[in-house]
């Protein structure tokens, strides 16, 4: 999806649209067939809870994981940019 313009085509049914439309196009299909929108960002965010879960229930040895799964994402959040 386009962040500008919100135009968007999927590459599996060759459907395209705008984010309006792929509202309306969502609503009209069957719960079965109805998929969550992905959402990076809340990703992140509920991976970083999860391991401050489990930093404290298992200790600081879970830490430098946490650590190096951030400077993943941050690493291909800066190469996104700098392909745009």
């Amino acid at each position: 999806m386009n962040v500008f313009d919100t135009k968007w085509e999927c590459s599996i049914c060759k459907k395209s649209g705008t984010l309006s439309h792929l509202i309306v196009m969502n609503k009209h299909l069957s719960s079965q067939v109805r998929q969550k929108i992905y959402h990076p960002e809340n990703e992140r965010k509920q991976i970083i809870r999860m391991f401050d879960k489990l930093i404290h229930k298992y200790g600081s040895d879970i830490e430098p994981l946490k650590v190096k799964v951030e400077r993943l994402i941050q690493y291909y959040q800066e190469k996104k940019n700098t392909d745009e």
